[in-house]
């Protein structure tokens, strides 16, 4: 994870030249949370966006400065869930 986050994180700031309209941030929470991103670049990067783009970032537990710069925050649970059942975690789906 280390070497692929500062990868994919140069892609969203040369995503950010050209931006389409919604850019989703899947688990730049654990990214923060665990050191692999600083808030204060993802402050930076957001802030480079032109106002029309609209921007979701997920991840649970977000350190409260990564909670801060969001309009809105929304907490999803399972209600129903394979790993309920004792289905393992997929790749691809939980991780």
């Amino acid at each position: 994870a280390r070497g692929f986050v500062p990868a994919a994180w140069q892609f969203f700031l040369e995503t950010a030249a050209a931006p389409p309209e919604l850019i989703v941030l899947d688990e730049i929470a654990h990214a923060v949370r665990h050191g692999l991103l600083t808030v204060e670049a993802v402050e930076d990067g957001l802030h480079a966006l032109p106002s029309h783009v609209r921007v979701i970032m997920t991840g649970r537990n977000a350190p409260p400065l990564l909670a801060a710069l969001a309009d809105m925050i929304v907490e999803c649970s399972a209600v129903k869930h394979p790993m309920q059942r004792g289905i393992d975690a997929r790749w691809g789906i939980e991780y």
